[in-house]
């Protein structure tokens, strides 16, 4: 059975709701969660997730990919090919 479009507006929109407001309950016991095990972190946990993190921002181990989107060796990679097709279709 198909909702007509503006009942189902209305149920979506409640839907939406009822996620807003379970969020928004959910919101501070995670936020607790979350800093009860920040406080039981070791130093040593500590120092592994602050890596980690750091670790994210690191440029990868082929440096060129990091300063190119490879839209140029792309292109000439298919130049190469279409060259390639048209020597072999003659």
């Amino acid at each position: 059975m198909e909702l007509p479009k503006n009942e189902l507006q209305v149920w979506n929109r409640r839907v939406e709701t009822l996620c807003v407001q379970r969020w928004r309950a959910a919101g501070p016991a995670l936020a607790a969660v979350r800093a009860e095990e920040l406080r039981a972190m070791t130093d040593a946990e500590a120092l592994v997730a602050a890596d980690s993190l750091l670790a994210l921002a690191e440029p990868p181990r082929n440096a060129a990919r990091w300063w190119t989107s490879g839209l140029v060796e792309q292109q000439r990679l298919f130049q190469r090919l279409r060259g390639a097709r048209g020597r072999r279709a003659r």
